[in-house]
């Protein structure tokens, strides 16, 4: 049984063996390509990217081994079952083949029925890890959807309801003789607002940058807008809702020309130094710096002097939805989007967010690397 329309790239420096594989091949319904020696199939391997390769050990630089070596380092072509085929019998060869990622080792001279075999096993296998993996994928979708879905209605309720609540007491309230009680409501129903309306904006910002495959535009970022902005904002809810007392350190470079998406930016930037403020202790202090990097990148470092972050857990706070052990974390509102939001920007212009070795506290880095020419938002 083979699987249907599978592509077989057979590479031998044999021409006659060569010929011969790639008829019995097409013969038994694959799609065969061939190639005389590795540099040729590394080439096919990345154009066509076959189901399997059947390649032989010794030949030119780069030998079976090499080539190997070469495919698996690239994340395109790490996951191409592998076959080796070559006249060495010796234990060690095998093992160091085996070692070296085969799923196979065919030694010559072999049985042509033999080596279709043993080739149908191998996409057999590759099938069911397929299988397993898609299986595996749609679990993990359904479990990451309903953590969405409860952490948005947890999340939702309390400033819904304090909204609904505002807002009836300014429907209902009779505020002749007391003004500043009517200026406390729409206070109210505005801060409610505006939480409702930061959640829904960081949820169409990670749909944006999750569901799009297209190359992002990198448009001019406001130094003003975009960065101060968002730090002001971060730095004026912390003074006036959560009532601690932390101080914030701005350096930006003057003059750094940065492209990114600015909105994204703008939630990224917000949410790294959020997080900062969440962790820092009372009368502790936040520092971000803000510098070029190249033409059109930036590196951004946020660092507080909170409890920081173990190693074994530094990963996991960038997946969605996470919101952590920590007590003060515990307490704070939030989807748990913030750093997933910050990272998914950051890779979709190549670039990535991390968490740095610090001697004390928290450093979260966000790099957006250069970008040659600039292009200005309309």
């Amino acid at each position: 049984m083979k699987t249907p329309n599978a592509t077989v790239l057979l590479i031998d420096d044999e021409d006659r063996l060569l010929l011969g594989l790639a008829a019995m091949m097409r013969r038994a319904g694959y799609a065969a390509h061939t190639a005389v020696n590795g540099a040729q199939g590394l080439q096919l391997a990345r154009e066509v990217h076959p189901d399997v390769i059947v390649c032989d050990v010794m030949m030119p630089p780069p030998d079976g081994f090499q080539l190997r070596q070469i495919l698996a380092k690239d994340p395109v072509t790490a996951s191409i079952p592998f076959i080796f085929l070559t006249a060495r019998t010796g234990l060690v060869d095998k093992l160091r083949g085996i070692e070296g990622g085969a799923d196979d080792y065919v030694t010559k001279p072999f049985d042509r029925a033999e080596l279709l075999a043993r080739v149908q096993a191998v996409l057999r296998r590759a099938d069911l890890e397929r299988g397993r993996g898609r299986a595996e994928a749609e679990a993990q979708m359904d479990k990451l959807r309903a953590r969405m879905l409860e952490s948005v209605s947890l999340e939702m309720q309390s400033p819904v309801a304090a909204l609904l609540s505002s807002l009836r007491g300014v429907m209902v309230g009779r505020f002749g003789s007391e003004p500043q009680r009517l200026v406390e409501f729409v206070e109210a129903a505005m801060d409610s607002a505006s939480r409702v309306e930061s959640m829904v904006g960081d949820l169409v910002t990670l749909a944006a940058l999750h569901g799009s495959e297209r190359v992002p535009v990198r448009l001019a970022v406001s130094l003003d807008q975009d960065v101060l902005g968002p730090v002001e904002i971060c730095l004026d809810h912390w003074r006036r809702f959560e009532l601690r007392d932390v101080d914030l350190e701005l350096s930006v470079e003057h003059g750094a020309v940065i492209q990114a998406q600015p909105g994204a930016f703008q939630r990224a930037l917000f949410h790294l130094v959020d997080n900062a403020m969440k962790f820092s202790p009372e009368g502790g202090k936040v520092a971000v710096d803000v510098r070029a990097n190249g033409v059109g990148g930036c590196m951004v470092d946020v660092v507080d002097e909170g409890p920081g972050i173990p190693k074994g857990e530094r990963e996991s706070v960038f997946e969605c939805f996470h919101q952590g052990n920590h007590v003060l974390a515990s307490r704070q509102p939030g989807l748990g989007v913030g750093l997933t939001i910050a990272r998914a920007l950051a890779r979709s212009l190549g670039g990535d967010v991390t968490v740095l070795d610090s001697p004390r506290g928290c450093h979260m880095r966000l790099v957006i690397p250069p970008r040659a020419t600039v292009e200005s938002a309309a």
